[in-house]
């Protein structure tokens, strides 16, 4: 798999970071579309962030929607640079 971020807008196996504010915190949206003409490979995409900023502590809020019906929100809050969190892992 890739990440998908400030540096790899466009992976390989398809879709796109559209939207990427890397002077605040947010909003960030990434979608893949078969319907857009993306090559969407079946198999597991795991949604996780990171806390990519020298600030301190963040809350962060992500949306998740396949085949654009809503999937679930997750609120969670990132204590520190360089901490993760596995948000979803959605099918296809």
């Amino acid at each position: 798999g890739q990440d998908v971020c400030f540096n790899n807008k466009y992976p390989s196996g398809g879709g796109q970071l559209d939207v990427d504010n890397t002077q605040g915190y947010g909003p960030e949206h990434y979608f893949i579309s078969a319907g857009r003409g993306d090559r969407v490979l079946r198999g597991d995409y795991f949604i996780s962030i990171l806390h990519y900023s020298s600030q301190g502590p963040v809350n962060c809020r992500v949306t998740v929607f396949k085949n654009e019906k809503l999937v679930d929100t997750y609120k969670v809050r990132l204590s520190g640079s360089g901490q993760r969190a596995r948000i979803e892992t959605v099918n296809f």
